[in-house]
């Protein structure tokens, strides 16, 4: 059983990708590590802290190519990003000790603008052919 979720919080383990057979094709997997973290007010201050409690490590898998490339190619450990897809509990055995994580299999990810300083746009696709072929 999955939930359908989005997941804001913080890359804590760089994007890394795999090749794996499915059916007889090969596809290319993107994976990485996420926290979602949760915040509450301190009674005290009535500042913002985060509930330790409630913020998860989610492992998030990315089985669109396209998406996965992206990705892989522009987030980076420490960034702030949105995540969107299935969420389910993966329960297995290690070592004689019951494991249970947080999984996502996700169908989008959104960079959030929190800890941005600069954004650097590529041309447009027909902008680069016309470069190239005047140059």
């Amino acid at each position: 059983m999955s939930i359908k979720a989005t997941i804001d919080g913080n890359v804590l383990q760089a994007p890394s990708q795999k090749n794996v057979l499915v059916d007889g094709e090969t596809k290319r997997v993107t994976s990485l590590l996420i926290i979602s973290d949760v915040w509450k007010r301190d009674g005290n201050t009535d500042q913002l802290v985060q509930d330790d409690s409630k913020s998860k490590l989610v492992n998030v898998t990315i089985w669109g190519e396209r998406l996965g490339d992206t990705v892989f190619n522009i987030i980076r450990t420490g960034m702030r990003v949105a995540v969107e897809g299935d969420l389910y509990l993966h329960e297995y055995t290690e070592q004689g000790k019951n494991i249970h994580e947080l999984r996502c299999t996700a169908s989008d990810v959104a960079l959030k603008l929190n800890r941005v300083e600069n954004i650097v746009m590529r041309p447009k696709q027909e902008q680069k052919q016309t470069e190239q072929a005047q140059g």
